[in-house]
């Protein structure tokens, strides 16, 4: 019987999610990643069996440690019960708030664009569509980059729907900013 060993996972991302893992994953941070997983075997010299693994990543998402682990999203009080994995952190610290900012860019998708049928001044501006997560433009710890990092994913955003039967989208370098 062979000995295999996996030495490592490498992850593929292309075009807007190139540049958002670019901009916000760090080494050793932990993500959670979807895609297509594809695998190449190959033997050494000295008659091991070495598997390489590739994710071509479509979908990214940031892992929070601090959360427990099983979710129950309660959308009346806009919050997760005691056991809940996710609560709406919004409000509570740069820290949280820079990184829901920065799941939020990651996915702009899975979040709810409440800005042009906000019923209350006082509701959020992005809410996530799952954990319930709410984000305000005005939010009093918001990083100083998210309001030009909003324009321009308004602008792309707005564009993509133009060109939405366009099989190839094209960015321009100019287009690529750091926070």
């Amino acid at each position: 019987m062979r000995r295999i060993l996996v030495a490592l996972v490498n992850l593929t991302f292309w075009d807007e999610l190139a540049h958002v893992a670019f901009q916000h994953v760090e080494k050793g941070q932990q993500v959670y990643v979807s895609g297509r997983l594809m695998s190449d075997t190959v033997q050494g010299d000295d008659e091991k069996t070495q598997v390489y693994y590739k994710v071509v990543v479509q979908k990214l998402n940031y892992i929070e440690k601090s959360y427990p682990a099983v979710s129950l999203y309660n959308p009346e009080s806009n919050s997760v019960s005691s056991e809940g994995k996710f609560q709406n952190y919004g409000g509570n610290s740069s820290g949280s708030t820079e990184k829901l900012w920065q799941a939020f860019f990651a996915n702009p998708v899975d979040w709810w664009d409440n800005r042009q049928n906000k019923r209350n001044p006082r509701y959020p501006d992005f809410k996530h569509k799952d954990t319930g997560e709410a984000l305000w433009i005005e939010g009093k710890f918001n990083p100083p980059w998210v309001r030009s990092q909003l324009a321009i994913l308004d602008s792309r955003m707005g564009s993509m729907q133009a060109n939405e039967n366009t099989a190839v989208s094209f960015m321009n370098a100019d287009d690529l900013t750091s926070f």
